[in-house]
């Protein structure tokens, strides 16, 4: 029930908890769920009884992830900041892609002003599920204060390439693709070769359908993703995750260009390395999308032949 709250059903919830509370025996994950009905009611009263609850709770089963994200969440919403970021810490040098642990230090983050690291933490979290209204919505209040700061930097000394490009990345995820280009465009030829200058550019011009400008960097940022070692570094890991999409983007180019055969063989090609599955999904739809057009537009041609004999 609580998973499926619009928070307008608590007396149907607090009636199942209620149930819970009659079984002669006792689970504590029925206390985590009601620390979390006490979360939704958002009554101060109810908090209060959530951060006892959590008190209890984390001090019998510290090692459990469920319960214990759960209390960090109590401590959270009752002002215990630090001992909240104590038990999500911990569980993510457990599990670094504990989802709602890393999101819940994030914004403790952003509420101490650390939106760089913030928006690293939220990153991350958008390569687990891009799909979340939410998270973008987070990612763009972070862009919002970052680009204040990196413009600051930047008219202090316009040649430093690493504050350009987080200007220009946190452009280009506000969709203010023309921004970015004049941005990049501007910066001194000797970075034009840099791995991040090559990466953005290309992706840039993709998303603004300049297809013939994007291959003039994105083949160069896949050879650049091919020769990536893994060494285990974060960066790397990164940087191979993002091959499939490298074979997406190009064979989408290729296709906008009229070039099918190449651009089928390296969507096909983003299907195999692509290892997230709505992902792939997404790229598969694509060129279904591709392939329907193609025949819609066969099908008119030969009506319309048909119709002029």
């Amino acid at each position: 029930l609580i998973d499926r709250t619009d928070g307008n059903n608590l007396d149907e919830i607090k009636a199942a908890v209620k149930v819970l509370d009659d079984y002669d025996t006792y689970h504590p994950y029925a206390d985590v769920e009601l620390m979390r009905y006490y979360f939704l009611t958002k009554e101060d009263a109810n908090i209060e009884k959530a951060a006892k609850k959590a008190d209890e709770l984390y001090s019998e089963y510290p090692e459990n992830p469920y319960i214990s994200y759960y209390c960090g969440e109590a401590f959270e919403k009752h002002g215990q900041k630090a001992a909240a970021e104590e038990i999500w810490n911990k569980l993510l040098a457990d599990d670094p892609d504990h989802y709602m642990a890393k999101y819940g230090v994030a914004k403790l983050m952003a509420e101490r002003e650390q939106y760089a690291d913030a928006k690293e933490y939220c990153l991350d979290l958008l390569d687990i599920d891009d799909r979340s209204v939410e998270l973008r919505e987070f990612l763009d209040e972070l862009n919002v204060k970052l680009v204040e700061i990196y413009q600051a930097k930047l008219s202090e000394n316009n040649d430093d390439f690493e504050v350009a490009n987080k200007l220009a990345w946190c452009y280009f995820q506000q969709q203010k693709f023309k921004d970015v280009e004049t941005l990049l465009l501007q910066l001194d030829e000797k970075y034009h070769e840099e791995y991040d200058y090559i990466n953005l550019i290309g992706r840039n011009y993709l998303a603004m359908d300049e297809y013939d400008k994007a291959m003039k960097y994105l083949p160069r940022w896949q050879e650049m993703l091919e020769e990536t070692v893994d060494d285990g570094s974060k960066e790397a890991t990164k940087r191979l995750n993002r091959r499939g999409f490298s074979y997406f983007a190009i064979g989408y180019c290729q296709w906008n260009q009229n070039l099918i055969p190449e651009a089928t063989e390296n969507l096909y090609k983003s299907f195999e390395l692509e290892e997230k599955l709505p992902t792939k999904l997404s790229y598969m739809d694509q060129l279904a999308l591709f392939y329907l057009d193609a025949l819609l537009k066969a099908l008119d041609f030969w009506i319309s032949a048909i119709s002029f004999r």
